[in-house]
Parts: structure tokens; C-alpha cells; sequence
């Protein structure tokens, strides 16, 4: 699945809608709603869909600093009797007024994280909505081709999860005019700031978010010492998918902490007024399990980094830069981290086996929370199981690959996807989950034996084969019986 580059650019782009559900759901919802007490107003923060997207997700702990460490100093705002008019800015330009605002955020980002900012230059722009947009698109549409959409949209349709026409690139278009609100990027080292009328408490928390990343890369550095670029996760996404959840993870602690401790009462109310009546249709009508994956890094990221900062304070977090997590199970189970190292798995040459016209586009590892969204959020609302048995079929993953060739003359596809389990008995409840799911899928199939089922459908045939000796499942979708034998 060449989503990796996708990956990377939400990363570090801030999805407004994101940053939102995390922020007003996770990080922001007991500060807020006892703000609004205060202030006779409604607390109802979430918007539409967070509690049926994250309806488990434990509250935060609030207390992300010492009980005695004395009130921090509050970031000066402009005088609100008197507010200046800002100027307009254009890019590379910052009023005073602001560039005063974000020193002071990073002084306090400093403090907080207790991360030292390097000697080399660092650039911060502010742009119009419309041309932030127009910078991220153009750096988007610069590694995402049309070609890499179709490729895309093949292997996502094979593993059920997206319909076979669907527009990816016009749905990021979308969904970036609908959600951006800056990012930092660190080829450049540059924060790009989105500013419209005002910098308020929404753009004051997300520079926080976004300068954290900024000291991530200064002491960590994303490219050299995470292995995090384009490059490195072209073929190991769910690794990479680790790194961003810790990254994403680190940086909405480090948000929720300072808007715990410096940002003013208008900043809350700020925040209060967006929340209370934002809304997000292009995200809200994105195939869901692609909300969801955009969600990983922040919810997910959120509480696995939570779990060892609860333990050791900022100095946990710092710990695991050393020793970066290297799957989404780690991240998904953060008392396996770090000792529970995915298994390697290999598949054979597949290539002189189906003979030509056949083209192989992606060979990758999917991972525990792919494997998890695969069963629970298919396109096909029949193929989905319940959410407690996905992730019970998921938990105990070991390590996978899987395969996916086409054939352009026929536009036949062929996925073949081997997982390894932890034991025999997860691999036993993974088989039983993944017959349901495939019979919802395809249509209601026949075990040709106790340990291997067979479906025939206009998707094509289906075969999975249990190996309880070895804890090892394979599954084979080919456009015909006569083909998935001949793999099997």
C-alpha cells in the first residue's frame, strides 16, 4: 500500500480536523468545558462523529506537570479593549505583533519539552489560507501522481477497503482547503503560519503543536536519526506509521500541556467559540477507514506516548527518541515496547510463478492496525465485523508481507497476504474472524477442510489456509479458482 508519502505529509500538515478531534475530545475537553461553566455556556465540545470514532478512548490525565510547580507566566496577548488591526500578511512577512506571540510560544515550548533549539536558521512564514493551500497542493501533487492513485486505488480495493473509482487525489484536494492549518516543514526548516483575521487561541495552540516538531527534528532529526522520509517508508509503512504516532503523539502532550499552563482566557474562548461550531463534510464523508488512519497518530500516538510519560514526566517521552517504536502493535499495546519486535516474512518470487502480463505494484508489511481496519471498516458495510472482535483478531500479530500484482490487459488483480501470530491460538482467532468477515464480503463460502475456506464471487476467489503448527495464515485473492490454486 504506497501510502507511506501520505503518511508523511500528514504528518506534517496540520489537519484542521484532526488537530480539532484530538485536541477538543482528548487534550481540551476538561479545560474548555470548566471554562465554559464558568461562563454559563455549553460544554458540549465534540464535534459531530468524535465520540463515534474514539468511543473508548480513556479521558487524559490532566496533571502533565509537577502539583507543586508554581503558575507559569502567560503568553501576552494584544490588549483586547484596544485590538490592533493586523496587516495582511504576505509570504515571509510577520507583523510585530505576532512574531512577538510565537518567540514567546517557543521560549515556553522550550520549557516545557525541555528540548534546546539548535544554531541553525530557522524560518517562520505566514500565508493566506488560500496560499497555504496552494503550497501544500503543489508539494502534495509533486510525489502524488495520478499514477501513484491508481496504484492506490488497486490495492486498497483488493483489501476491501476502498471502491475501485474513487477520486483519492480530488478528496485530499478537498480535504486540504477544508482543514489546513500550518505545518513545519523540515526539508526547509520552515514553520508555515495560516493567518486570516486574527492569530487567536486556535493558531496559538497549533504553533505550539508545530514548534514541538520543530525541536523533535532539531534534537532527533526525522530524516538521519528516525529514518522518516519519503525514502525510508516507501516500503515500511507500518513502521513508519510508529515513528509519526510518536511524533504526532509527543507534540499533542506537548499542545495539551501548554494550554494548560500558558494560554490566557481568551485564548479558551477562542477555542471554545471554534468548537462549538465546527464542522468538517469533506473529512466527515472520506471512506472511513481513511478517517480513521488519519486519526492514528494523534489519538493513538496520543496515549501511547501518555503511557511512558505518566511514568517519568518529559524525560519518559525524550527515552523513546533513543529507541524510536517500530510498529503499530507497539503503539496499539505500549507494554510491548520496545521487546516485542515484529517477525519477518517473506513470500516467494511470485513473478515466474504467474507467468507474464503480470506487473507487481506493491509488496509492503500492513501491520496490526491495518489488519484491524481491514476487518472493522471495509467499503462494504457487510464485510465489517464488530469492532471488540477486529481488534481481538488483530491483537496477537506477529509480523506479515503481502504481494499485489495486476495485469494491465485484463486489470486482473492478485493479493496474497501471509501473517504470523503469536501463538496458535491467535492465529486460530484470526482465521475465525477473517471467515466472517469474508463471507460478509463475498458472499457466505465453503471449508474445504478444517483448516483452509474457499470463496468464489464476482471479486474473484478467495482461498485461506490456516497453519496452526507454524501460527502462519495466508490468503489469496485472485480473479479466478484456476489462479489462486496456482499460487497456493
Amino acid at each position: 500500500m504506497s501510502t507511506s508519502s501520505r503518511r508523511l505529509l500528514i504528518s506534517i500538515v496540520v489537519l484542521l480536523v484532526v488537530f480539532c478531534l484530538c485536541t477538543a475530545a482528548l487534550a481540551f475537553g476538561g479545560i474548555l468545558a470548566w471554562f465554559a461553566g464558568q461562563s454559563n455556556q455549553s460544554s458540549n465540545l465534540q464535534p459531530p462523529g468524535v465520540l463515534e470514532i474514539a468511543p473508548e478512548y480513556p479521558a487524559p490525565t490532566w496533571q502533565s506537570s509537577s502539583p507543586n510547580e508554581p503558575a507559569r507566566e502567560a503568553t501576552p496577548r494584544p490588549d483586547s479593549a484596544n485590538p490592533p488591526v493586523p496587516t495582511p500578511p504576505t509570504s515571509g512577512e510577520i507583523p510585530v505583533e505576532v512574531l512577538q506571540q510565537l518567540e514567546t510560544i517557543q521560549e515556553q515550548v522550550i520549557e516545557l519539552r525541555g528540548l534546546l533549539p539548535d544554531n541553525r536558521p530557522f524560518q517562520q512564514t505566514v500565508l493566506s489560507p488560500d496560499q497555504l493551500q496552494e503550497r501544500v497542493m503543489d508539494d502534495f501533487l509533486q510525489d502524488y501522481t495520478p499514477e501513484d492513485m491508481q496504484t492506490d486505488q488497486v490495492v486498497l480495493n483488493a483489501f476491501g477497503l476502498l471502491e475501485p473509482d474513487y477520486d483519492l487525489i480530488q478528496m485530499y484536494r478537498d480535504l486540504y482547503s477544508e482543514q489546513i492549518a500550518g505545518f513545519y516543514d523540515n526539508e526547509t526548516r520552515e514553520m508555515v503560519i495560516v493567518q486570516s483575521q486574527e492569530f487567536g487561541g486556535l493558531e496559538r495552540s497549533t504553533y505550539a503543536h508545530e514548534y514541538t516538531h520543530a525541536l523533535q527534528d532539531q534534537n532527533y532529526n526525522f530524516k538521519d536519526g528516525l529514518q522518516y522520509s519519503d525514502e525510508a517508508c516507501e516500503f515500511e509503512g507500518d513502521r513508519c506509521a510508529a515513528v509519526l504516532a510518536l511524533l504526532e503523539g509527543d507534540a499533542s502532550l506537548s499542545e495539551e500541556d501548554w494550554v494548560i499552563n500558558f494560554s490566557t482566557l481568551e485564548d479558551k474562548q477562542d477555542l471554545l467559540d471554534f468548537y462549538s461550531t465546527y464542522e468538517s463534510p469533506v473529512f466527515d464523508s472520506a471512506p472511513t477507514f481513511l478517517q480513521e488512519d488519519f486519526l492514528f497518530p494523534y489519538l493513538q500516538g496520543k496515549l501511547f506516548v501518555e503511557a511512558f510519560q505518566n511514568q517519568s514526566g518529559w524525560s519518559g517521552t525524550n527515552k523513546l527518541y533513543a529507541d524510536p517504536p517500530v510498529s503499530t502493535e507497539q503503539i496499539l499495546h505500549p507494554d510491548r515496547y520496545p521487546q516485542d519486535i515484529p517477525q519477518p516474512v517473506e513470500l516467494g518470487d511470485l513473478a515466474d510463478l504467474l507467468g507474464p502480463g503480470w506487473v507487481e505494484l506493491d509488496q509492503e508489511v500492513l501491520g496490526e492496525w491495518y489488519t484491524y481496519l481491514v476487518l472493522a471498516r471495509g467499503q462494504s458495510l457487510d464485510s465489517r465485523i464488530g469492532d471488540n472482535i477486529a481488534a481481538a483478531a488483530a491483537d496477537g500479530w506477529g509480523g506479515d508481507r503481502y504481494l499485489v500484482f495486476r495485469n494491465p490487459e485484463t486489470s486482473g488483480v492478485i493479493l496474497v497476504l501471509k501473517s504470523v501470530w503469536d501463538t496458535s491460538q491467535d492465529a486460530r482467532e484470526f482465521a475465525s474472524a477473517f471467515v466472517t468477515y469474508a463471507d460478509g464480503r463475498f458472499g457466505a463460502g465453503s471449508q474445504d477442510s478444517p483448516s483452509s475456506w474457499s470463496w468464489n464471487s464476482q471479486s474473484g476467489s478467495s482461498l485461506f489456509s490456516l497453519d496452526e503448527q507454524n501460527s502462519e495464515t495466508i490468503w489469496i485473492l485472485a480473479p479466478d479458482n484456476t489462479l489462486s490454486q496456482t499460487i497456493q
